[in-house]
């Protein structure tokens, strides 16, 4: 049925590492999404590691979005320490954590280059 052996162990071959992979993928996010485990609890537990670390001894409080708005890989969290309240944006992780912790917010004004940009208006 096959011309060539070789040909029918390697596209055997890709079909299981495939299954496989998406298979991992679906274990992994199941278990999380059973046990609790979200993107606004992990950026909440950073908040909460943000805070004792940069004010160590006080009690914070904090409250984290559940949806990153501008796709920044970061929620939106408000944090409490105090009588102060800080805005931070933290890590929304949730299968992998391939970014941790939090840092404060970064103002972004749409339509305005960052500097040192490449500047293309001519002026």
């Amino acid at each position: 049925m096959y011309g060539d052996r070789s040909e029918m162990s390697l596209g055997m071959f890709m079909l299981i590492a495939a299954v496989l992979v998406v298979g991992g993928w679906l274990l992994i996010t199941g278990y999380q999404s059973c046990t609790g485990t979200s993107r606004q609890a992990n950026a909440l537990k950073y908040a909460h590691e943000y805070a004792a670390q940069l004010y160590p001894g006080e009690q914070a409080t904090a409250v984290c979005q559940q949806v990153d708005t501008d796709s920044n890989g970061y929620l939106s969290c408000t944090l409490r320490v105090g009588q102060q309240v800080l805005a931070i944006e933290c890590a929304d992780n949730y299968t992998i954590e391939t970014n941790k912790g939090c840092r404060p917010v970064r103002a972004v004004i749409q339509g305005v280059q960052q500097v040192g940009g490449n500047n293309n208006s001519g002026q």
